[in-house]
């Protein structure tokens, strides 16, 4: 089961956050490293609410009074 988009794995691995590598994290994550157990603690599942919560601090953040 792939809670988070693969796409969003290449975008991280494309080298945007450089210096930083974080080829063992999503390795880890998809259940290529590690234990082997992918997401074991469903990280990814809450992905879209984590930005979806987001979104609503960016609204907040730009509507202060």
């Amino acid at each position: 089961m792939q809670f988070v988009s693969y796409r969003c794995f290449e975008y991280v691995r494309s080298g945007i956050f450089r210096p930083s590598n974080y080829d063992e994290l999503i390795g880890s994550l998809e259940g290529n490293e590690g234990f082997g157990q992918g997401d074991y603690f469903l990280v990814g599942k809450d992905f879209p609410s984590y930005i979806e919560c987001q979104e609503q601090v960016d609204e907040a953040y730009r509507d202060q009074k």
